[in-house]
């Protein structure tokens, strides 16, 4: 008891806290935008006094250059527009770093990736149960827009199947870790491991998986399963000798849980699809009319982003650029857009291309530190590849959508990156101890 105790405070008090977030439109007013992070700054503040913990060199660099360019926002006098925006993103930084410390030491790695599991469960039950019950409405009032389709508490059913091909894909590293603690490789052993060691995940992933295809997002649900494809394939061949591992007794294929998994999915897709009415067949139809309004959005963001290339026209400026590039033959796409809809032009128009460099190389160091952990953790790998194929997915679907611009989902990207590196850089609890200097006896 006293071991949940410690890993719940405070590691989980920040999951627990994204977790309200995301309930609450996933912040995405300027008001819950400094609320929330003013509550996960204090209470990283206070994690970081409290435990002692140094301050990492890299956290320091990376607020320094956030602040070069609240200084050029200052000077430009468009703080107003972008001090929001500005404190969730350092409220980002401190929670990829919460998120790093929380995985440092190995006895915490499988409890807090069980615990973020159960809050993605809690919220995938409460949107599937609202969704079934009320689908027009969101504690009692009517939604804006995307009425028959799912979109939890975010309004958007899109930045909803971003949510959930995350918590799909995380739920599936916590599967192929319970399939490691089988004590064979036989059917029972398979069954009787996944019973005791991954019934949080298997919950959590149908769960999940009816809530993603119930959202109707034609790139959310694809591109889940091309990287849900990727890490199951990745995992089997990483793990082709295993079976050699386990000794003679094995005589369940590595393919089978697989078969299994791939089973299971298809199942939850056809219910989902047939209970979901017309949703995703109406999506399916309308892909050429959808592909001529990002083209025609990516024309006129890309000639937003050069009015001022290098340093962009600051965060929270978007609305100003869209009026700017709006006309008679695309107005009725860009007068409801909130968004750039391709995160490489949202950064380029409010960063401009030194932001977005500066950007892509911190978070470029942070996969390459993952990458370097794959060849040295001999534990805890599957967690490093979901890490990696959850950035593929957010990025992939950030290529067509704006999910990263919604606190609420960017913050758990930000965690499960920390979580990430932290497996990486971390030790056990043993090596710890052994790299202890002893006392001299006698």
């Amino acid at each position: 008891m006293r071991g949940i105790i410690n890993i719940f405070i405070p590691w989980g008090l920040i999951m627990c806290l994204i977790g309200v977030a995301t309930l609450f439109f996933g912040a995405d007013t300027p008001l819950s935008q400094y609320v929330f992070s003013g509550l996960i700054l204090t209470l990283s503040a206070i994690i970081v006094a409290w435990r002692r913990h140094a301050v990492p060199y890299w956290v320091g660099l990376a607020g320094a250059l956030i602040g070069l360019f609240v200084l050029k926002e200052m000077a430009a006098r468009q703080l107003i527009l972008s001090g929001a925006e500005y404190a969730c993103l350092v409220a980002g930084l401190a929670v990829v770093l919460i998120g790093r410390e929380s995985m440092m030491l190995s006895t915490r790695i499988t409890p807090m990736w069980q615990l973020s599991g159960l809050i993605f469960l809690v919220i995938s039950c409460w949107a599937f149960v609202d969704f079934i019950t009320a689908p027009e409405t969101l504690f009692g009032q009517a939604r804006p827009y995307h009425e028959d389709r799912l979109s939890a508490a975010f309004l958007s059913a899109n930045v909803a199947a971003t949510f959930f091909g995350v918590i799909i894909l995380s739920s599936l590293a916590l599967l192929v870790q319970a399939f490691a603690k089988t004590p064979s490789l036989t059917l029972l052993g398979v069954a009787e491991g996944l019973f005791r060691h991954g019934a949080l995940a298997i919950v959590t992933l149908l769960v999940a998986m009816s809530c993603l295809l119930l959202t109707g997002s034609r790139a959310g649900i694809g591109l889940t399963f091309i990287a849900a494809v990727i890490l199951i394939v990745w995992e089997v061949w990483a793990t082709r000798n295993l079976r050699q591992d386990r000794g003679a007794g094995a005589k369940t294929p590595l393919i089978l849980p697989v078969v299994l998994a791939v089973l299971a999915i298809s199942s939850v897709a056809a219910l989902a699809m047939l209970t979901s009415g017309d949703v995703v067949g109406e999506r399916a139809t309308s892909l050429e009319q959808s592909a001529n309004s990002r083209g025609m959005m990516f024309a006129a963001y890309w000639q937003g982003h050069l009015e001022a290339p290098f340093f962009g026209q600051g965060l929270g400026a978007f609305g100003v650029v869209n009026q700017a590039q709006m006309t008679a033959e695309n107005a009725h796409v860009l007068t409801q857009q909130g968004a750039a809809h391709n995160v490489v032009l949202q950064w380029l128009i409010q960063t401009g291309w030194v932001g977005f460099l500066l950007a892509a190389a911190m978070i470029g160091f942070i996969h390459w530190r993952i990458i370097l952990g794959l060849k040295r953790r001999r534990r805890y790998r599957p967690f490093l590849r979901a890490v990696l194929c959850i950035s593929f997915f957010v990025f992939a679907h950030n290529m067509v959508d704006f999910s990263l611009e919604v606190p609420g989902l960017m913050w758990w990207w930000a965690l499960l990156l920390g979580f990430g590196w932290g497996i990486a850089d971390g030790r056990s609890a043993d090596r710890r101890a052994a790299s202890r200097p002893r006392p001299r006896s006698g």
